[in-house]
């Protein structure tokens, strides 16, 4: 088991790699992709980074939300994945069934790669639906003034 001083250098270490490898984003988001790594207990390689951004950027649209913000921790995610291009194919995917219930956005985009690790395709479409179920469930609910 690590110790409290070993998790924060490898944390401080994956932060400055993906710096490095995914220049000019928001110094806010590193951190979340830093963690990525430490959540699979693997060190960022800058290459495989690289390799990854290049494949969200070849294979996301013009202006798909998978290049926005969220570009970083997709990139950590699907570096931590045995085959980046295949998880980045069922990221797009489960992307494209979210989006027919809710809006684009990088949080769905966010989203659509957590769902991608552990759902199968019919699963996230069961998902969404109940997700937006229970939305619009609250939307109305919150439309209703209340009596006292």
């Amino acid at each position: 088991m690590k110790n409290t001083n070993q998790i924060t250098t490898d944390f401080i270490e994956n932060r400055d790699i993906i710096k490095k490898a995914i220049k000019l984003e928001s110094s806010y988001i590193y951190p979340v992709a830093a963690n990525v790594f430490c959540a699979a207990g693997v060190k960022a390689d800058a290459d495989r980074l690289s390799t990854c951004k290049a494949i969200i950027k070849k294979d996301a649209g013009f202006a798909s939300y998978l290049k926005g913000d969220v570009l970083p921790v997709l990139a950590a995610k699907l570096s931590v994945s045995a085959d980046p291009e295949a998880m980045f194919e069922k990221v797009m995917n489960m992307y494209g069934i979210l989006k027919n219930h809710f809006s684009r956005s990088e949080y769905l985009a966010l989203l659509a790669a957590l769902l991608a690790e552990k759902t199968s395709t019919e699963e996230a479409d069961r998902i969404a639906a109940r997700g937006r179920a229970i939305y619009d469930k609250m939307k109305k609910r919150a439309s209703i003034p209340h009596i006292k």
